[in-house]
């Protein structure tokens, strides 16, 4: 049997490996608004290629926005730090969610330790 380590993308889709936030995990009251907050804080106006988007300091992954009215804000659904090369290269997830939280605090924003954590799946571009 093969086994494959990494991960495998498509023309229509990409995967992620992120240590940071959910804005849908419901075991934490107002994931989306600390989410939408970092977006905010970190320039991140727009939905990028493969439902990737970059801030000045973080990745933020997936969610809505820039419907029909260009005054609509962009809401993502994940916000951390790329991870898949760091945990190859031997960084634990918690040194990753320390980098997040510090990254966190210098835009402004405390993100409770608790709540950061490793996220990974595939994004689509949407198109």
């Amino acid at each position: 049997m093969k086994v494959r380590n990494g991960f495998v993308s498509n023309s229509s889709s990409t995967s992620f490996c992120i240590v940071g936030i959910c804005a849908w995990d419901r075991n934490y009251e107002r994931q989306g608004e600390l989410v939408n907050a970092l977006a905010e804080a970190d320039e991140c106006t727009e939905m990028g290629g493969y439902g990737y988007s970059n801030g000045k300091t973080l990745i933020f992954i997936g969610g809505e926005g820039f419907g029909e009215d260009e005054d609509e804000p962009y809401i993502p659904d994940y916000a951390g730090v790329e991870a898949e090369e760091d945990l190859k290269a031997g960084k634990t997830v918690q040194q990753l969610a320390d980098e997040f939280i510090a990254k966190a605090k210098a835009l402004g924003i405390d993100v409770p330790k608790k709540q950061v954590t490793l996220h990974y799946g595939e994004c689509s571009d949407g198109g």
